[in-house]
């Protein structure tokens, strides 16, 4: 758990410890109470982009990148419900996790995705 996602770049364990990692991950308004959930093939770089205002600006369109720019980074917490080395996980396999995440939480900042 990293308590404030802004204080994510200066803790280079957990950096590191993300480096060659898949996952599924959640993103936690502190203020509202609402979350969201996805998956990256790497989460160390996928979870940078959030602390990047550039990231977020040119994602505005997407609802948790609005809501982190509403809210500010401190708002934030990030939990790592899952995490495997990429060499151990596919996509396929780790897309079917993260929806099982979706399905378990309901999210409210993911879009409801169709059922296949």
């Amino acid at each position: 758990m990293v308590p404030d996602l802004s204080s994510l770049k200066n803790d280079d364990k957990l950096i590191s410890l993300l480096k060659n990692n898949s996952g599924v991950y959640l993103l936690y308004n502190k203020v509202n109470g609402k979350c969201f959930i996805a998956s990256a093939w790497v989460l160390k770089r996928k979870i940078l982009d959030y602390t990047q205002p550039n990231y977020l600006k040119s994602g505005a369109h997407i609802i948790i990148a609005r809501a982190l720019l509403k809210y500010g980074l401190e708002s934030f917490t990030l939990y790592i419900l899952s995490s495997v080395d990429k060499k151990n996980s596919n996509k396929d396999s780790l897309l079917k996790l993260e929806q099982q995440y979706i399905d378990l939480i309901s999210p409210k900042y993911n879009m409801p995705r169709r059922k296949k």
